[in-house]
């Protein structure tokens, strides 16, 4: 990853309970969604968080950028949708929205300027009846663009990089995008980890303690808006460019945590520990989402495929967040459990439980159809591994995903049932060993399998 500029100092006050004053009450949600959107232009202009993301490196400057083209003309439909939501249909004004905005970033730990009356008469309404005029502009030309037979790299760049140009140009949403903390919405309710920065850390580095539970849940509040609930191919995929959000400030946390806590000496030792394992964890469950699910996924045009991968990459990355904000915590606080903290909390001993279970049923159904060689039976099969795609596969580690998705592959390419049989003995055989590396997991060492464990057989 690149290198990144630290993050800011924060002030332990950021952690208080109780809720930040604003004088509009249940809009800090569409402030937030709003500068994630925001950032969201600017992280997929980038070609070291996007297009290596999403395509292979050898690959990205050689494809048809369409898919994209329609994923940024969604994004520029929200961002005025938000616009709008956040003061209501019938108080829309371009005034209003200003004010709004300003008051939101009174909040900062750094506080801007805050434009005059006189200054925000009218050419700065004018500039964002600017903004809107060129949103709805390029929109069109985006639009026009999906008549093409093919969009280039450089094209899709290009337009990119004029929306950022243009949302840059004005003032209020400059200051949003490049808010580090929205204070209605940033922020930790949970008095186990309040208590922790307040009473358990020494006074010179509450701050920077505060900045990282601040920060990783920042980045579970990015994951809840890949919304899973309407299976639409278009609705789905705009859904991608939080990924590279996440990508990008993930960067920036991973770099803040190395400069300021692996490169110096102080007394916490159990948190330098803990934070040491979180980023090397991190670097191989971001290669399962980013160099695994997320490659090619644009040009996914089964909805069933492209919703199990968006699926698996936001639970990898969320489980993954839970796991270590937990982790984090039992450094000051042994005795600190996960439920204490998230109510559906599951352990990485409760992952691999559920993950050799599921194995072990899967395995059930794969010997069935090699038993009974029937049609009918390899499509009870395939909704098997449908479903275990969608929930277990997650548990898998990096190495053992690509094994799986390819001897899954060879289903799909099978032309008869003969060769499906086939695919079903090697699939069988790569089963077989990996319930036995799963059973060796060290978080089952004290779990051996048993007949209670087996569960149904197919």
């Amino acid at each position: 990853m690149s290198e990144q500029k630290p993050l800011d100092r924060i002030e332990e006050k950021q952690l208080d309970l109780k809720s930040y004053a604003s004088d509009y009450p249940g809009k800090s949600r569409f402030i937030f969604e709003l500068a994630m959107w925001l950032k969201s232009i600017d992280s997929i202009a980038r070609p070291e968080y996007y297009s290596q993301i999403i395509y292979p490196p050898s690959d990205y400057l050689t494809k048809d950028y369409s898919s994209e083209v329609k994923i940024i003309n969604s994004v520029l439909l929200r961002i005025t949708t938000l616009c709008i939501l956040i003061l209501g249909e019938d108080k829309w004004n371009i005034s209003r929205f200003t004010q709004y905005i300003e008051n939101n970033l009174k909040s900062r730990s750094a506080t801007p300027k805050i434009i005059s009356k006189e200054e925000r008469a009218v050419p700065f309404q004018k500039d964002y009846a600017q903004l809107f005029d060129t949103l709805v502009e390029i929109r069109l030309i985006g639009l026009d663009f999906l008549h093409l037979k093919r969009v280039s790299h450089s094209t899709f760049l290009s337009l990119c990089k004029i929306i950022s140009r243009e949302i840059n140009k004005n003032r209020s949403l400059l200051g949003l995008k490049d808010l580090n903390f929205n204070p209605p919405y940033d922020k930790v309710t949970n008095a186990k980890i309040s208590l922790i920065v307040k009473g358990l850390i020494p006074q010179n580095l509450k701050g920077d303690v505060a900045k990282i539970f601040l920060e990783l849940f920042r980045l579970l509040h990015y994951l809840d808006f890949v919304i899973l609930s309407e299976k639409s191919i278009d609705f789905l995929k705009r859904s991608l460019p939080l990924f590279s959000v996440f990508y990008l400030e993930s960067d920036i946390l991973f770099n803040f945590l190395k400069g300021r806590f692996l490169n110096q000496k102080h007394e916490l030792h159990e948190l330098t520990e803990a934070l040491d394992n979180f980023l090397f964890a991190s670097k191989l469950e971001m290669k399962k989402v980013y160099n695994n699910e997320l490659i090619g996924v644009t040009h996914i045009p089964q909805i069933e495929e492209l919703y199990t991968r968006i699926d698996n990459s936001k639970g990898i990355l969320a489980n993954h967040l839970r796991q270590w904000i937990v982790m984090i915590a039992q450094s000051f606080n042994k005795e600190l459990k996960g439920e204490e903290i998230f109510t559906d909390f599951r352990t990485k001993m409760q992952q691999s439980l559920r993950l050799r279970k599921d194995l072990w049923l899967l395995m059930r159904y794969v010997d069935l159809f090699e038993q009974k060689r029937m049609i009918k039976v390899y499509e009870t099969l395939r909704k098997e591994i449908n479903r275990f795609q969608r929930s277990s596969m997650r548990y898998l580690l990096y190495r053992d995903l690509k094994d799986f998705k390819m001897l899954v592959q060879n289903f799909d390419n099978a032309e008869s049932l003969k060769h499906l049989l086939v695919a079903n003995h090697k699939f069988s055989t790569y089963l077989s060993i990996l319930f036995q590396q799963v059973g060796r997991r060290a978080a089952l060492s004290s779990h051996p399998f048993k007949d209670k464990d087996r569960g149904n057989n197919a």
